[in-house]
């Protein structure tokens, strides 16, 4: 109502009039709309930002000039309104999201819709439709590499948006032709195919990128994930080895090929790729547990040992690390030791269900039911099931 009242005050009798033809422009003569139209370009140079102008303006042009000239003025009208929205809250990133879409597809002003996209990210990053309308801003001004930095946001916000996926699909082709080695965008294109589950051409795409760059483990890694997922597991063992030949510490690529060497029958490669791991970092924790999980489906229970105290030396205060360390001794009939190992795990937790459990089942197996019995009445006030599994254990 504030913005009629000024349009008035600055328009006068041009708007008044302009109000009274308008209302009367359902008669279908031609004298009034047309006197309506007039009237509004005169109220126009009053007051040439009013969005009620404008879309008065549109119903009367409805009347006389047709569709297409009504649609332009109420795009106007709109627009304006949106610019004022902005203007009244500057911090609201929906007014800047609807800004932006007025520029783009209202007014054609790709370059005003990309800096009211951008704004509206800016101040809201999970805004995931104005990511995927930057997005499209971007593509449509032929910045592709920006456009696909968008759509990958839109994406992360939003792993179900079908557009952002098939416009970052388009963008990286368009973006390979500009420059046919751009290693990123390879990467980014045999990540999506990956993602829509075309493993081939992930194969296909990440290929090229050996071949731009042959000494990038990043590259070399890629491919051998696509075969992998293809079931091709002597393919992925000869890239997923490149990797690691390229960069010694690419944690994820032992775990891959150890995975590939498993699932081949040759652990014992398993075990050989995970003590390359350590000897690139010989703290690296996950590397001992793998280690020590490929000597014990092994049976090589002694090996399996000392990987876990190495382990325990690392992460003294993980209880499963010592329950660990006593399933081996146990296995390896070192049960004294595996009583020990149980003790260490109760003493980092009292209330350690497993440990409990454990203690009382290698007093068992060392004919000490006393001592069996009192891991029992412990148990009783932490686990009633397990309790009841080992006094049956005692009891046989």
């Amino acid at each position: 109502m504030e913005e009629r009242k000024r349009w008035f005050l600055k328009s006068e009798l041009w708007v008044l009039l302009c109000i009274v033809v308008a209302s009367v422009a359902e008669l279908k003569t031609d004298c009034v709309p047309r006197a309506a139209a007039g009237a509004l370009g005169q109220a126009f140079r009053a007051a040439p930002n009013s969005g009620y102008a404008h879309e008065l303006l549109g119903r009367v042009y409805y009347s006389v000039a047709g569709r297409d000239e009504a649609e332009k003025t109420f795009a106007r009208a709109d627009l304006i309104a949106c610019q004022k929205a902005v203007q009244s809250d500057p911090t609201d990133p929906v007014a800047h999201f609807w800004l932006g879409y007025k520029y783009h597809y209202s007014a054609n002003d790709v370059e005003r819709a990309i800096e009211s996209y951008a704004k509206a990210v800016q101040l809201a990053p999970d805004y995931g439709a104005a990511w995927t309308f930057l997005g499209k801003a971007y593509e449509d001004s032929g910045r592709y590499r920006e456009a696909i930095d968008a759509f990958e946001q839109a994406i992360r916000i939003d792993p179900r948006d079908e557009y952002a996926y098939a416009s970052l699909a388009r963008d990286y082709e368009e973006a390979i032709k500009t420059n046919p080695d751009d290693l990123a965008v390879h990467f980014h294109i045999g990540d999506t195919r990956y993602d829509l589950e075309k493993h081939e051409e992930a194969i296909r795409v990440h290929k090229e990128a050996v071949r731009i760059s042959p000494d990038d483990a990043d590259a070399h890694f890629n491919l051998g994930f696509a075969y992998y997922h293809t079931g091709d597991l002597e393919e992925a063992i000869k890239s997923l080895d490149m990797a690691i030949k390229a960069d010694p510490e690419y944690w994820d690529a032992y775990e891959w090929l150890a995975s590939c060497y498993w699932q081949t029958g040759q652990p014992a490669k398993s075990a050989e790729t995970w003590k390359r791991a350590l000897d690139a970092d010989p703290n690296h924790a996950w590397a001992h547990v793998s280690l020590a999980f490929d000597y014990r489906e092994s049976d090589r229970y002694e090996e399996a040992i000392a990987e876990w105290k190495q382990l325990i030396e690392l992460e003294p205060d993980i209880v499963g690390h010592h329950l660990m360390l006593a399933d081996m001794y146990t296995k390896a009939g070192r049960l004294e030791e595996g009583v020990l190992a149980c003790k260490h795990a109760i003493s980092v937790d009292p209330n350690c269900r497993e440990a409990r459990f454990n203690l009382g089942k290698a007093h068992l197996q060392m004919y000490d039911k006393d001592l069996a019995l009192e891991q029992y009445e412990v148990l009783k006030g932490l686990d009633e099931g397990l309790a009841k599994e080992l006094l049956s254990l005692i009891r046989e």
